[in-house]
């Protein structure tokens, strides 16, 4: 198998070390890149995983990958997920899917006019505890949902040590950048565990810190269902990091440290059973399970994927409502 990848930062080389550890020397990893300079884009990494690169695009496709990774930055996702979807490549685009809906349509129409394979990363999708939180509202295990409020803070410039935050994509409006785009995975992961579509957005927030950024730093957001009200907070600001989730329901409440791969239920009389789960998880299991259920898709021409095309623009619809939101004052219906 013949896979391109276009972008190969931090995400990049992340899904790169994983496909070999996961296939060995079965796949053959080439790259598109514009040779920017950055420092995260050392000539080493290509060399030890054998990976030939191309400055053209055009070149890069007539290579006819089966695959194509799309890994640059957010604002850049669309116009080449286009160009590989129309050479007939199954796609792996890193969340989220775009920071708009230009040329969202034409892709879908693509991909579903190809037949191809085409999953967006959302890897909490494939975290222990939030598979296990599922399972139990699944079996009513505190009745309905009344409300769920998730957690997620990290001090942006101790994400990727390696590199000047500053000019890190996240702080780049031009990019794609800011909290509600970048940590897109709880807004994602909030809407399948309600199982109901979000009718309503409402959100505060903006840049209140001293970081050297042009993004929104922290937001918070509220999200309306039919049954249930849904709240997410994103900061850049906090150290260590947190990421939690509490969802009460009509008969108890579940709690869960997400980092810590760790929950209780409760009752509501205060009483609580351990989630089960293993003793043990390390962030990267998830992309790699990831992975593998990507290609597993491919291989058995799984038409709808767990977090298909359409998962990835339903998301991205609310991230951008609540950013339309948080610069209006006002509720955004969807």
């Amino acid at each position: 198998m013949k896979i391109l990848f276009i972008g190969c930062g931090s995400i990049g080389k992340r899904h790169i070390n994983n496909i070999k550890l996961l296939y060995k020397d079965n796949v053959e990893i080439i790259a598109y890149r514009t040779f920017a300079k950055s420092r995260h884009l050392d000539e080493d990494f290509f060399r030890k995983n054998n990976i030939t690169q191309y400055s053209s695009l055009t070149k890069a496709l007539s290579e006819n990958p089966d695959v194509t990774f799309i890994t640059n930055p957010t604002s850049l996702h669309i116009p080449v997920a286009i160009k590989a979807a129309e050479a007939g490549s199954h796609l792996f685009i890193e969340k989220p899917i775009s920071n708009s809906m230009k040329g969202i349509k034409r892709l879908q129409t693509i991909i579903k006019k190809k037949k191809l394979t085409a999953c967006v990363g959302f890897n909490m999708r494939f975290y222990p505890i939030l598979n296990s939180i599922d399972k139990a509202l699944k079996r009513k295990e505190i009745g309905d949902i009344i409300s769920i409020r998730a957690e997620v803070g990290q001090y942006l410039p101790e994400w990727h040590q390696s590199e000047d935050y500053s000019h890190n994509y996240s702080a780049l409006k031009e990019l794609g950048g800011g909290v509600i785009l970048d940590l897109v995975h709880e807004i994602d992961y909030v809407r399948w565990l309600a199982s109901e579509e979000i009718n309503q957005v409402f959100c505060y927030g903006g840049k209140y810190s001293k970081l050297k950024i042009e993004t929104e730093d922290v937001a918070e957001i509220l999200l309306r269902t039919n049954k249930s009200i849904l709240s997410v907070h994103v900061d850049y600001l906090q150290y260590p990091m947190i990421r939690r989730c509490t969802i009460i329901g009509t008969t108890g409440k579940i709690e869960a440290d997400i980092i810590n791969n760790s929950g209780r239920i409760y009752d509501n009389f205060g009483s609580f059973v351990e989630l089960s789960l293993n003793s043990y998880f390390e962030p990267n299991f998830s992309y790699i399970d990831e992975l593998s259920y990507f290609f597993y898709c491919i291989k058995h021409k799984i038409k709808y994927p767990i977090i298909d095309i359409d998962e990835g623009i339903n998301v991205l619809k609310i991230a951008l409502a609540s950013k339309k939101s948080m610069n209006t004052g006002k509720p955004i219906s969807l």
